[in-house]
């Protein structure tokens, strides 16, 4: 698989704001689209430096679960991002913590929807990766199946599927970005940010 080729179409998407700012942090965390309607140090996009092999292992005993083939990449492409804003986020390993830079700029954590908030009825089986902030619907893919479901955050029954990551990805990104206009401001605030 070539390097980045999941995370392409969100990444593409996330560089049309670089006229916008553009920041690295220390960590290799890279900052899209500085947003000053919502904050000083505000920005629309975050995407965080990819895990390693042994990183990757971690994550897995973390939450208990081996990662499919598809996530794993995923995460060797970049630790989980935030896509215009929290519109659409992916969870990630957290490595360090406090109140620093470092500490900071880090992924929400894999572990919480997975082990310390899961939904109760899912399956060992399910891997909550990410989720949607306009009600805390969460994204899940299970250990032995390449579709990607959408289910509200109290239950598992899906709510739309997609065949694979990559797929999730490229309609997710093309979907999200036409909801923001060139600024990065919500263009109907009323208006669901979830799939249909």
């Amino acid at each position: 698989m070539s390097e980045r080729y999941l995370i392409t179409p969100m990444r593409n998407k996330m560089e049309r704001f670089s006229g916008l700012g553009v920041d690295k942090t220390e960590n290799g965390t890279i900052l899209y689209g500085r947003a000053p309607f919502l904050g000083e140090k505000a920005y629309l996009h975050t995407i965080y430096s990819p895990l390693t092999s042994e990183e990757i292992d971690t994550l897995e005993k973390q939450i208990g679960r081996k990662l499919p083939g598809q996530l794993a990449d995923f995460y060797r492409e970049c630790n989980g991002l935030h896509y215009f804003i929290d519109t659409l986020t992916f969870y990630g390993l957290r490595s360090k913590s406090g109140r620093g830079a470092d500490a900071f700029y880090q992924p929400y954590d894999l572990r919480t929807p997975n082990i310390e908030e899961r939904i109760r009825v899912a399956g060992d089986e399910i891997i909550f990766f990410a989720w949607y902030d306009w009600d805390g619907s969460f994204v899940y893919t299970k250990t032995n199946d390449s579709r990607i479901f959408f289910c509200k955050n109290d239950s598992v029954t899906p709510l739309k599927e997609w065949s694979s990551l990559r797929d999730f990805l490229v309609e997710e990104s093309e979907r999200i970005s036409s909801l923001f206009d060139a600024s990065g401001r919500l263009i109907d605030e009323s208006a669901s940010t979830l799939p249909a």
